[in-house]
């Protein structure tokens, strides 16, 4: 198995532009809006004599505070 690195953040910080200079690829698909990235992109490379799977995510917020009533 494989060791994996995953790529999280804030939403629309580059972590899908970061996935694709990584990957040298574009296949992760990005924008100026927040929001973009709905599933997770993984991918295996290859660096020097080191093997590994990177996975670009959506990113997260923070959960909204709801107020009771």
């Amino acid at each position: 198995m494989l060791p994996i690195i995953t790529i999280i953040g804030r939403p629309n910080v580059g972590k899908s532009t970061l996935f694709n200079i990584i990957t040298n690829s574009k296949k992760a698909i990005f924008y100026n809006i927040p929001n973009v990235t709905r599933d997770i992109n993984y991918e295996i490379v290859k660096y020097k004599n080191f093997e590994f799977i990177i996975a670009d995510t959506a990113g997260f917020k923070k959960k909204k505070k709801i107020k009771n009533f």
